[in-house]
């Protein structure tokens, strides 16, 4: 969470959170809070009319063999970039 968070503070002042971190049969997920709203991205020319979304969706498994040393593993993303009014310019899934 420390690398997402240096990483997100370059685009915005919205803190990013993720929903867990423990072995679980659900997935966990890392986005900017509050959940399922664009951001404001800081921008040199465009006076911060774009707003950007993302959802990172993550799964943690075991090791192979290990009881406990665990990894986690991307299973699923999703990167928007909007306009002011939200309609979507720039889609990644």
């Amino acid at each position: 969470m420390a690398e997402a968070r240096r990483i997100t503070t370059c685009l915005t002042d919205q803190p990013v959170r993720a929903t867990g971190y423990a072995l679980a049969p659900e997935f966990h997920s890392v986005t900017f809070v509050p959940i399922g709203r664009p951001v404001s991205l800081r921008t040199a020319n465009a006076g911060g009319r774009l707003r950007f979304l993302f959802k990172l969706d993550n799964t943690v498994a075991r090791l192979d063999g290990e009881r406990t040393h665990f990894e986690v593993l991307s299973v699923a993303y999703s990167y928007q970039v909007m306009d002011a009014g939200e309609h979507e310019l720039l889609a990644y899934h």
